[in-house]
């Protein structure tokens, strides 16, 4: 990650870009299996593409 990108990524970003709600995020990362595997497969790949990490 460059030094400029020390922001780091949050659920409503990533929900925006994958074009979900907020708490759709939530349940990809809580694993849930609510959510239809098309969609899942897109927020996982932002997820990883932007190296979002959960809070410690």
């Amino acid at each position: 990650m460059a030094a400029d990108e020390s922001r780091k990524i949050t659920i409503a970003a990533i929900a925006r870009l994958a074009g979900v709600s907020v708490p759709t995020v939530s349940r990809v990362i809580n694993g849930r299996s609510d959510v239809s595997p098309q969609t899942r497969e897109r927020v996982e790949e932002l997820l990883t593409r932007h190296g979002y990490r959960r809070r410690p």
